[in-house]
């Protein structure tokens, strides 16, 4: 995985712990999933890796899409 990701804690089993790091500076992240998102916080921690700190988001809420 690319340098520039977070890590994310919870949700489901099937979405990867690694994500792209979003271009903002939003505590909260959007990912979608199936028919809808998964969102996730800022936790305030970061996992030390040796491309350096990775953010640390975890679940907080299912949303599905509107039709």
């Amino acid at each position: 995985m690319n340098a520039r990701h977070v890590l994310l804690e919870g949700g489901p089993a099937d979405i990867p712990e690694q994500y792209p790091q979003p271009d903002d500076d939003s505590d909260r992240l959007r990912v979608p999933h199936l028919n809808g998102y998964e969102h996730y916080e800022f936790t305030g921690t970061y996992r030390a890796d040796t491309a350096g700190p990775i953010p640390v988001y975890r679940w907080i809420y299912t949303t599905l899409i509107a039709e």
